[in-house]
């Protein structure tokens, strides 16, 4: 491990994300929570987590290029950086909004607990 890799969360593979979802159904449901209920909060959960990286990279990206970028390496560099935090920021937004939607407008797959 090199010293930019410290302090990195373990990135998550799909099918460790879906056995999380999978277990905390099960949980949920075993609490008596509605299984469309809990894949609500669930889906929930997971658009506001979109919607705050997608603010955290929209402040970074209002802070613009790490700082001395523009006198290093010149400003088509900086304003490079800049185009790609903001293609950034508008993909998480987009994806905010679709797990935001996804998640109010599914119907609910059973209306007992399982």
């Amino acid at each position: 491990m090199t010293t930019a890799d410290e302090g990195r969360q373990q990135q998550l593979d799909a099918a460790s994300v879906l056995n999380a979802k999978t277990t905390l159904l099960q949980l949920l449901a075993r609490a008596g929570v509605y299984t469309g209920d809990a894949e609500e909060l669930i889906g929930l959960v997971e658009a506001g987590a979109l919607a705050l990286a997608h603010e955290e990279i929209a402040g970074a990206r209002r802070d613009a290029a790490p700082h001395g970028t523009a006198d290093e390496r010149g400003e088509g560099y900086a304003s490079g950086w800049s185009d790609g935090a903001l293609a950034v920021t508008g993909e998480l937004g987009a994806l905010a909004e679709q797990a935001l939607l996804r998640a109010v407008a599914t119907a609910p797959s059973a209306d007992a607990p399982d």
